[in-house]
């Protein structure tokens, strides 16, 4: 959901009240505690999202912002992402999206550069940090790479296990009250 993000050449809009309908039928479909959604990272950035993610509030169990450090350093940039949340007086529990692939034809730094940015992440997000997400997604992992675009690599993969994130000491999400 990228209220804003520029779509044909413009402004992608949103209207809340339509959208408010769409989340809450989902939710009622799905169940609040099986609907997610993901956007920006920065509520801060993009306050089209923010007035969106304020109304699905009440519905959704997470949030996953996308987290794309490409020109950043990773762990300030995840850690400033989720302040911006919280500050924008969002409280529903986050997984964050982090984004570590590749494309040299989108200008983004190359495979080695994003390599040490997954490395970079696992040393400098500490312990209280992980303590603000109740997990961590990675996207595109899997797909095929070469040297100028790609997926997840195999030495980012073998990073993230010998950094043993699945047992970091995450968030425990709110427990799920089922409904008679």
């Amino acid at each position: 959901v990228e209220p804003g993000n520029t779509v044909h050449g413009q402004p992608d809009t949103w209207d809340p009240a339509a959208f408010e309908i769409l989340i809450k039928g989902l939710s009622t479909k799905f169940g609040k505690d099986n609907l997610g959604i993901s956007t920006f990272a920065s509520m801060k950035l993009h306050p089209d999202a923010l007035k969106i993610m304020l109304v699905a509030q009440p519905y959704v169990c997470m949030y996953a912002p996308q987290v794309y450090w490409f020109d950043n350093d990773p762990a300030i940039y995840l850690r400033n992402s989720l302040a911006t949340w919280r500050a924008a007086g969002i409280s529903t529990p986050i997984v964050a999206t982090a984004q570590s692939y590749w494309d040299i034809g989108e200008g983004t730094p190359s495979q080695g550069v994003m390599e040490g940015k997954v490395k970079k992440l696992i040393s400098d997000f500490t312990d209280d940090d992980w303590l603000k997400l109740i997990g961590l997604n990675w996207y595109h992992a899997g797909g095929q790479n070469n040297s100028n675009s790609g997926a997840m690599s195999d030495p980012m993969i073998a990073a993230i296990v010998a950094g043993r994130l699945n047992d970091k000491s995450y968030a425990s999400p709110p427990p799920v009250v089922a409904s008679v």
